[in-house]
């Protein structure tokens, strides 16, 4: 049999435009500030919270809900069901905007902000596999060896959010 050469450089960039059309660095931005809001919303060692901390988990909220496109109105219905989700959502934000955070606020907001990093994961992976998928064939490239090749990191920061929207 014959090797056949692939430019790497073209299939990289090839990669990139598919990533950045389908919007799966938005996807990654999202899942990142939940890590990180995650994080700052824990209790520290003594079991206190931090107002500090608390202002910070505004900004990554804040960048969960900015890129628009990947989590959508018919998803958040999905996932809540009713209005009574919004209103808490609505009301957590409120409180840790104004410092009156409390325990059951602070897990609405957990539940809020792993919707939308669990929305994010799955289009993710769908991107990815549609990637993977549309290069091999554009490429001639069997898709095993282009994900192996090409994808192997892209779907690490989505461990651990698999499964439904529902909390």
């Amino acid at each position: 049999s014959r090797a056949r050469i692939i430019d790497t450089k073209e299939v990289s960039s090839a990669k990139r435009n598919l990533m950045k059309d389908d919007r799966l660095l938005d996807a990654d931005t999202i899942i990142e500030s939940f890590r990180f809001m995650e994080e700052f919303l824990k209790p520290n060692a003594e079991g206190k919270y931090n107002a500090v901390k608390d202002t910070a988990a505004i900004d990554k909220l804040a960048r969960m809900i900015q890129p628009t496109g990947i989590l959508t109105e018919p998803d958040i219905q999905r996932v809540s069901g009713s209005q009574a989700f919004k209103d808490r959502y609505d009301r957590s934000v409120k409180k840790l905007l104004d410092g009156t955070l409390d325990d059951k606020s602070r897990a609405d907001l957990l539940e809020a902000g792993r919707m939308f990093a669990r929305k994010a994961a799955q289009v993710k992976r769908e991107g990815v596999a549609k990637a993977t998928s549309d290069l091999s064939r554009q490429f001639d490239v069997d898709e095993d060896v282009m994900q192996e090749r090409f994808f192997s990191n892209d779907l690490q920061n989505t461990r651990g959010l698999e499964g439904p929207l529902t909390s």
